[in-house]
């Protein structure tokens, strides 16, 4: 008899590669197109105006953060030193003391001696460098030209020339 098919060692690798073929072509690939479109970006423009020293003024309640005074004496000349937490060559209540600014030119110290003061304040220079405070309790009248003052929204600095031979330098910090 005689074979129709005879499968020899060509044959089976024809076979495999027949399959193998079919099975290859038999795969498809997707075409994936990516599309850039116009980007349109809209920006909100804020212009942020300053505070002004009066507004900075009367956000907050205010404390001594450090102050340097030079006392002229008869004999000789003193300078103290206070450092909130640190050092107070001062002495007296320099830790209690508070001001409050309001934007109509009133306001309240709490002053060294534990006491409630109503205030006055006004700038006195159009460059808003030197201000006059007046506070009262009573009959107790305390009155500070404070010059040279610069004013930001976390300190003042300013100087005083208080009774005769004495100057003060501080800085006042935001109550916590």
């Amino acid at each position: 008899m005689k074979k129709f098919f005879s499968f020899g060692a060509s044959g089976v690798s024809a076979f495999i590669l027949f399959a193998a073929q079919t099975n290859l072509t038999s795969c498809s690939k997707e075409k994936v197109t990516n599309t850039i479109h116009d980007t349109t970006v809209v920006r909100d423009t804020v212009t942020i105006t300053p505070l002004t020293s009066t507004q900075i003024l009367s956000k907050y309640t205010w404390e001594v953060y450090e102050s340097f005074q030079v006392i002229q004496g008869v004999a000789s000349n003193d300078t103290t030193h206070y450092l909130r937490g640190v050092v107070n060559t001062i002495g007296g209540g320099v830790d209690i003391l508070r001001l409050t600014f309001n934007s109509n030119g009133t306001g309240t110290y709490f002053g060294g001696d534990s006491r409630n003061y109503n205030t006055t304040w006004a700038f006195t220079t159009p460059d808003e460098q030197n201000l006059t405070l007046v506070a009262t309790n009573g009959g107790t009248v305390l009155k500070y030209n404070w010059s040279l003052i610069s004013i930001t929204d976390s300190s003042i600095y300013q100087t005083t020339a208080e009774y005769p031979g004495t100057l003060v330098s501080a800085r006042w910090i935001p109550v916590p």
